[in-house]
């Protein structure tokens, strides 16, 4: 094939057969003899990369925004299509708190996805944000700022340990002692949960710190660890209460929430002796209460003795009427307790028993119990 049949880019006269070199130049096309346009913009719209490389003859001139070229039809239905589905991709998820509701109704019969476009007018992006998300949009956080800002917070707490007093001091009181702060119940309730304080009920009495009664503890505790429900349940927990006249409230102390601080001497309570009381001594087995007696002024104080002919009888009673639980028997470390002539009764009249650590009533059960009942 001759090399000249191939027409040239740019339409003329002559045949396509006539070589290019013997055809007459005509000058390029200029529409600046057509249409007036000002000098500083003539080297922007005149220029053209097959002219050659463009002229530098004004540095500061900058090449104007030109409009787009005109798209096929079929390339801007395309482009329309494109444009209009990433608009409604975006709102796509956009919908009703009712349609959410009605999408998540729908979720929970099984109802197909299929059906539930073709019901309620709706695409699938919207029945899946329907499906993890709630119903109402919830906000993060809510509510007013705190009223007493850091240096208020710090001035509390320093005033809560300047005194072992300050900790028994009721929230609501706390404003009488601190009337620079501003402040009412609320907000210095608020501050002190903050600064990582808060009220816990004030102990009587704190654990020994005898390292002998440590790892009776902790022996206790590693070996509690292995003790299925049914085993705690056959324990016989005993323990004596004494019961005073007048409201039984607990008294409330300020200390950190891991309760590190909760047993030391300005967080326990003092414990007063000789007022008017009665003893109640009972025991909890099995999940439910077992054998209980009132201890009578006349029968005296406890001491081995009675013990064995008052209490340790009915146990003995008792577990003998149960021969198929098992139970054993757990008692604290009082005095007559502890005695070799209560060791001896204990043996002859074949009561199991665990042995507890010493200064540890938090690890009986009917503690906790004595301490519902009289809240």
């Amino acid at each position: 094939m001759d090399r000249y049949t191939t027409p040239p880019p740019y339409g003329n006269l002559y045949d396509a057969d006539t070589p290019p070199s013997t055809q007459p130049h005509t000058p390029p096309f200029d529409i600046n003899e057509f249409i007036n346009i000002p000098d500083s913009q003539k080297t922007t719209q005149s220029w053209d990369s097959r002219d050659g490389p463009r002229s530098t003859a004004s540095p500061s001139l900058r090449p104007t925004p030109s409009s787009p070229a005109p798209l096929p039809d079929s390339q801007a239905d395309s482009q329309l299509s494109n444009g209009s589905n990433d608009s409604m991709r975006s709102i796509s998820t956009d919908c009703t708190r009712d349609k959410r509701l009605q999408i998540q109704t729908a979720l929970l019969f099984k109802i197909p996805w299929a059906q539930i476009k073709e019901t309620l007018d709706v695409t699938e992006n919207q029945i899946r944000w329907a499906k993890h998300h709630r119903p109402t949009p919830q906000k993060s956080k809510s509510g007013r700022y705190a009223k007493l800002h850091t240096p208020e917070k710090t001035q509390l707490k320093e005033w809560l340990l300047s005194s072992p007093s300050h900790r028994h001091v009721a929230y609501h009181k706390i404003p009488h002692f601190l009337p620079q702060l501003h402040a009412k119940e609320q907000a210095i309730r608020t501050a002190i949960d903050e600064i990582g304080y808060c009220r816990r009920v004030s102990r009587k009495k704190g654990f020994s710190d005898d390292p002998e009664v440590c790892q009776e503890r902790l022996d206790l505790a590693e070996d509690g660890k292995t003790w299925p429900r049914p085993d705690v349940q056959r324990i016989c927990f005993t323990d004596e209460v004494w019961a005073f006249g007048g409201a039984h409230t607990s008294s409330y102390i300020t200390c950190l929430k891991d309760g590190s601080d909760r047993l030391l001497p300005e967080c326990v309570r003092h414990k007063y002796s000789k007022l008017p009381s009665w003893m109640f001594w009972g025991s909890i087995v099995d999940g439910k209460k077992g054998p209980a007696l009132f201890w009578e002024k006349e029968w005296g104080s406890i001491n081995s003795a009675r013990y064995d002919r008052k209490i340790l009888s009915m146990i003995q009673r008792f577990f003998r009427d149960h021969p198929l639980s098992r139970y054993r028997f757990w008692q604290d470390n009082a005095s007559s307790h502890r005695s070799y002539e209560t060791k001896t009764n204990l043996l002859i009249r074949h009561i199991p028993t665990i042995p507890a650590p010493r200064y540890s009533p938090d690890l009986n059960l009917i503690e906790h119990v004595w301490n519902w009942m009289k809240n």
